[in-house]
């Protein structure tokens, strides 16, 4: 959050700009203690000068957080989230790779329950890492090298693929439905361009009332066969495979898939930036004769 951002959404008329989690976290900083010295404080100087050109008010506390979908200027990346009121949530990531510094992590998502994160995104890594790995990181092209490090390739995200081979870079993936009037709140991306093996590929997120989340893969004209896997990067520890949790840890439930668990510290041994202790949990099916197959996965968080 930057006092450059209010000044200029009044300078041009355009309080739209001020997205309700920007004036979120404005609300959030009105209410800090005024003896905060921790990181960063140096920018909050300016802060006080945002009164003079909010013309927006901020919101309430108790309101309703209301599904968003957000578009980015020149990358056209397209970011759906949404909320329950005990505070689930999830965001979802459209988009394409083949962008300006952008992962290879279309139709990737982050989910939350009950003050705890479960599935993560890794982060970026320094670009030095991987060029002194001999990573061409600026190659980022279909196939491209750049989509060799761990994580910027699909490897570390929450993407489906199939065969295990890499996306298109260039595939382009917009929301094609968004269901936000009451809960369940539904999301679905159409992944198409990405898989060109598929006739068709669509990637379903719903938010449940009870805070659970179910991911659907659907993808039709494939070779039979052929493997559709669905990673997830679950925080260890914090999971158990089956439809009930236990000990306070998140339940998955995907009938009729095969599982792996990878362990990240094998994936990314070596590398100067830390992993956090997470699993990488796949979820896999095989195509059947009619080239048609379905993959769901539904998250459900602990009881409190």
């Amino acid at each position: 959050m930057e006092f450059a951002t209010f000044y200029l959404a009044h300078r041009f008329n355009r309080s739209e700009a001020l997205s309700p989690r920007l004036l979120d976290l404005l609300r959030d900083e009105c209410a800090r203690d005024d003896d905060y010295e921790g990181e960063g404080v140096e920018e909050f100087r300016l802060y006080p000068l945002i009164a003079l050109y909010l013309d927006t008010p901020l919101p309430d506390e108790t309101q309703s957080q209301a599904p968003r979908c957000w578009y980015s200027g020149a990358n056209a990346m397209p970011v759906f989230t949404a909320e329950t009121p005990d505070g689930a949530w999830f965001a979802a990531k459209g988009g394409r790779a083949k962008a300006s510094h952008m992962h290879m992590d279309v139709g990737s998502f982050v989910y939350e329950a009950r003050g705890r994160r479960f599935v993560i995104d890794f982060g970026w890594e320094p670009y030095p890492n991987a060029e002194a790995r001999g990573i061409d990181i600026w190659d980022n092209s279909v196939g491209g090298k750049r989509w060799n490090c761990f994580r910027l390739g699909p490897k570390s995200h929450a993407v489906p693929l199939v065969n295990g081979e890499l996306p298109d870079a260039q595939g382009f993936a917009p929301f094609i439905v968004l269901q936000t009037n009451a809960l369940p709140y539904v999301a679905t991306l159409d992944l198409t361009e990405l898989y060109p093996s598929a006739r068709r590929a669509v990637r379903m997120f719903k938010l449940n009332a009870d805070g659970s989340l179910t991911v659907k893969d659907r993808f039709d004209g494939l070779e039979p066969g052929a493997v559709l896997s669905a990673r997830f990067p679950l925080v260890r520890d914090a999971y158990v495979r089956g439809a009930k949790g236990e000990g306070g840890r998140l339940a998955i439930d995907a009938p009729g898939a095969d599982c792996e668990i990878l362990t990240a510290e094998c994936l990314l041994d070596g590398w100067e930036e830390p992993v956090p202790p997470v699993d990488l949990v796949v979820f896999s099916r095989t195509v059947g004769a009619k080239g048609t197959v379905e993959l769901v996965t539904t998250l459900v968080p602990p009881e409190e």
